[in-house]
């Protein structure tokens, strides 16, 4: 089994087929037949939940739909892990010019 980060742009890429890639469906396929599993900070939790409040707002899904997505993403191979030094993630993300955000995802490998 593979572990990969994932991200919460990726992971939207599951939900509106409109966004789908090969390499994308193929990745999620992988998560379903939990040939791979994956890591997420504690952030991705509140970016998923904010662009699917967004593509409700915008009439993409309805808040029903959004809500099954979101329980559907409960169901993969997800894990959420610890942050930790928000110091470390500001000198991190200076580093390498980044959001504090984006450092979270790096930070969790």
């Amino acid at each position: 089994m593979s572990l990969f980060v994932l991200d919460a742009s990726y992971t939207l890429t599951w939900c509106f087929p409109d966004r789908a890639t090969p390499n994308t469906d193929a990745a999620l396929h992988r998560m379903e037949a939990r040939n791979d599993s994956a890591i997420v900070p504690w952030v991705w939790h509140l970016e998923m939940a904010n662009a699917l409040g967004k593509a409700v707002s915008r009439n993409k899904v309805p808040l029903p739909r959004a809500l099954e997505i979101w329980e559907e993403l409960l169901l993969l191979p997800i894990r959420q892990v610890a942050v930790g030094n928000v110091p470390e993630l500001l000198n991190l993300a200076v580093k390498h010019n980044l959001s504090v955000y984006d450092t979270c995802y790096l930070h969790s490998r």
